[in-house]
């Protein structure tokens, strides 16, 4: 399976990677994590909106959306659960240099999604690719006109919780 989210481990932490241009206006910013999982009919997703607020009222978000059932995800987000942390390998499209920062996040909570996830997907028939498209079909639409969390409001709409 291909990942649009490159996941890796650096140092024994969970890190994911992220081209952007200029990587150093994020080096000292200010960062939120939110995770959120999403039941939708063909399986589980485990949702995370990053925001670094570069422009204190207009921050830069970074969006990733994770197949539950796929035991390489799990394992990374369980990873992230553990030790509460997650690096941002920061890559340039440009001439700039990119580099790590390591963000701390609320590993109880993630661990506490991911089993929430898990179990929904215990009780279906997981069709991970088809919850995916399901989910960015409503999500991407709406995302772009309003938001991450407009979309993530559409998706739940359109998916109200079981």
């Amino acid at each position: 399976m291909s990942h649009s989210v490159r996941l890796a481990v650096i140092d024994g932490m969970p890190a994911w990677a992220v081209r952007v241009v200029q990587p150093d206006r994020f080096s000292e910013v200010r960062c939120i994590l939110e995770p959120r999982v999403f039941k939708l009919p063909q399986g589980a997703l485990f949702a995370v909106n990053l925001q670094l607020f570069d422009v204190p009222e207009q921050p830069y978000f970074i969006h990733r959306v994770l197949d539950l059932s796929d035991p390489e995800v799990v394992a990374h987000l369980d990873l992230c659960g553990r030790t509460g942390r997650l690096v941002i390998a920061f890559d340039t499209v440009g001439q700039a240099v990119g580099y790590n920062r390591t963000l701390e996040l609320d590993g109880g909570r993630w661990q506490l999604l991911l089993k929430e996830g898990q179990a929904f997907n215990a009780t279906v028939q997981v069709q991970g690719q088809a919850s995916l498209d399901a989910f960015l079909e409503v999500f991407l639409p709406v995302s772009r006109e309003r938001g991450v969390k407009a979309g993530w409001g559409a998706v739940g709409e359109r998916y109200p919780a079981p």
